[in-house]
């Protein structure tokens, strides 16, 4: 799971950050399915991804509650 974490943080912040879709996300963040990426980021965030990307506040309220360090090259 704390891998998971990891990618999931990340592909948040891309999510918000950047204009990648959901797709282009899910095989940075190393899943081979869209549809394994959307069960696991549900799974371990508590929203779909799309939900999450139409919902700004997640990312300044949310992200937060991730007690994980996430850095380039880590």
């Amino acid at each position: 799971d704390y891998l998971y974490e990891v990618r999931f943080k990340n592909a948040c912040v891309l999510i918000c950050k950047t204009g990648y879709s959901l797709e282009e996300i899910a095989v940075k963040e190393g899943f081979s399915t869209t549809s394994t990426f959307n069960r696991n980021f549900k799974r371990i965030v508590g929203t779909s991804p799309y939900h999450w990307k139409k919902s700004p506040e997640n990312f300044e309220t949310r992200l937060a509650d991730f007690n994980i360090l996430v850095e380039k090259g880590w």
